[in-house]
């Protein structure tokens, strides 16, 4: 993975220094093993640590329980009330949480689970014994698992130079829009490798096992350049109206085989399409190849019922209504109202008529709207790692917890979609993840509950994809799941995708 690379972010708003909103990451909980040590012994180790951090400009949250009253703290006379209490509100205050594991101790346990599934803080694990890095609630509730202090006090420094806001779950638009520029010049000053050091543990570890050969491709192909793709919209354009427009504009574009509706823009940087009066009139969609594909795999035709689950922004949405002539019913819906906004907008300029927005919880839907439905979109939230190649922040959101959270609303939401499809309707489920609890295993869920349900073959002409996997680590599939496709990042010149059609009441 050597060279240095460019990445376009023209997609992004670069922010004013007015509107520009830092969170630096500064304040460290340390929780270090003192089982065994004595009061005199905890103040010197405290002493060292605390200058250890100051040196490299962060600093120390004091979390020694017992330490401030020498006759408690050997008595272990605190209240257990007192205690969580205390540790608690300096989890809260902290940004960074280390767990120190070099020795015998109780308790980091609890708080590193505290902090990664209550309070979704990071957290630096640090673990010597090369069996104990494979600790299932270590590799759960950490971040990153290191060796050594030194090491985990140097990585607490590099993730503090980031615009990161203390909790993962705080990051605002415009902190991401931030680090994707952080991001940028990193990659131009020193390469990737400086990029996948900050990649969380877990993360590199999963990646290696599911791409083998193809990991650093992977890697490299995430943080490219990457070209952007149109598609007409024929309610308001024609494809030779669009080529009319690339002229007008000299760009160089290629038309795609799997849609005669879709082109790929070859074109670096990429222009501001927004201030484009072609754009604003809706008469072309920008909108990822890899993105593209669950419509054109769920095919709707004019004058169906379609449900769109997790529909917000609505790239999917306006597809599917372009598709069928805007003659029939799209029932769009989404927990979020402001990414909503973003779907009526878009709706709006490209003169859609036939979308009913709907604004709430999609897993209620399948019991509202029982066997109503033709065709049915599970677009489903993930963890996203599969998009990094334009939203280059998302290796910073991503934990392991994160896809045990992600993969129970993906049952839900595809329990959901598949209740209110009709007998003989489709239902396409897609993510942007690579993970194959939150693709292939959702699959496999889905089919073994409903012996109705069966998956079907899908081919995209001009597309390289793979086959869904049948085996990860434990979990086996149902051999069938091998007819879902995986996209990766380094195929195609586009980002990764998993998707898989399934068709209700149909003999298996």
């Amino acid at each position: 993975m050597k060279g240095k690379l460019n990445r376009n972010t023209s997609f992004h708003k670069v922010l004013s220094g007015s509107q520009k909103t830092n969170f630096p990451l500064k304040r460290v909980f340390y929780a270090m093993p003192f089982t065994g040590k004595s009061y005199e012994e905890i103040l010197e180790i405290r002493s060292q640590l605390k200058n250890k951090i100051e040196d490299v400009g962060l600093e120390l949250v004091e979390q020694f329980i017992g330490v401030e009253e020498k006759d408690k703290y050997e008595t272990h006379a605190y209240s257990p009330l007192f205690i969580v209490k205390k540790d608690r509100d300096l989890l809260k205050s902290a940004d960074i949480i280390i767990s120190d594991y070099s020795s015998d101790s109780i308790g980091r346990d609890c708080e590193i689970v505290i902090g990664k599934e209550i309070l979704d803080k990071r957290v630096i694990a640090i673990v010597p014994d090369p069996h104990m890095q494979n600790h299932p609630w270590i590799r759960l509730c950490s971040d990153y698992i290191v060796s050594s202090q030194d090491e985990a006090i140097g990585l607490a420094k590099k993730l503090s130079q980031f615009n990161l806001s203390t909790e993962i779950s705080k990051l605002s638009r415009e902190q991401k829009d931030t680090i994707d520029k952080q991001i940028d010049k990193i990659l131009s000053s020193a390469g990737v490798e400086d990029i996948v050091k900050l990649f969380p543990t877990e993360l590199k570890r999963r990646w290696k096992q599911l791409f083998g050969d193809e990991y650093n491709d992977v890697v490299r192909a995430s943080f490219a350049f990457l070209p952007a793709f149109f598609r007409v919209n024929t309610l308001s354009s024609t494809p030779e109206e669009l080529k009319a427009i690339a002229k007008k504009y000299s760009w160089k574009i290629t038309p795609l085989k799997f849609s005669d509706r879709a082109f790929k823009l070859d074109l670096s940087p990429v222009p501001n399409f927004e201030e484009l009066p072609e754009y604003q009139e809706g008469k072309f969609y920008i909108q990822q190849l890899a993105s593209q594909l669950p419509a054109i795999a769920l095919d709707p035709q004019p004058g169906e019922k379609i449900l769109d689950i997790a529909a917000a922004p609505g790239s999917k949405t306006t597809q599917m209504a372009e598709m069928i002539r805007d003659q029939g019913e799209i029932l769009a819906n989404d927990n979020s109202e402001e990414r909503m906004e973003i779907l009526k907008n878009a709706a709006e300029r490209q003169k859609i008529k036939c979308i009913k927005f709907h604004l709430g919880d999609g897993s209620m839907l399948g019991n509202a709207y029982p066997e109503y439905f033709d065709k049915v979109m599970v677009d489903a939230p993930c963890s996203s790692e599969g998009i990094l190649r334009y939203k280059a922040h998302k290796f910073f959101e991503w934990h392991l917890l994160g896809v045990y959270r992600a993969t129970e609303v993906q049952k839900r939401l595809i329990d959901s979609g598949y209740k209110a499809l009709r007998s003989g309707g489709v239902l396409v489920y897609s993510t942007c993840a690579f993970g194959p609890e939150e693709n292939e295993a959702i699959a496999d869920y889905l089919i073994k509950k409903y012996p109705s349900a069966k998956i079907e073959s899908v081919e995209f002409a001009g597309v390289k994809t793979k086959k869904g996997m049948t085996q990860w680590s434990h979990l086996k599939f149902d051999e069938s799941v091998a007819k879902s496709v995986r996209l990766q990042p380094n195929k195609n010149d586009s980002v990764g995708f998993f998707l898989v059609k399934i068709k209700k009441n149909c003999s298996r």
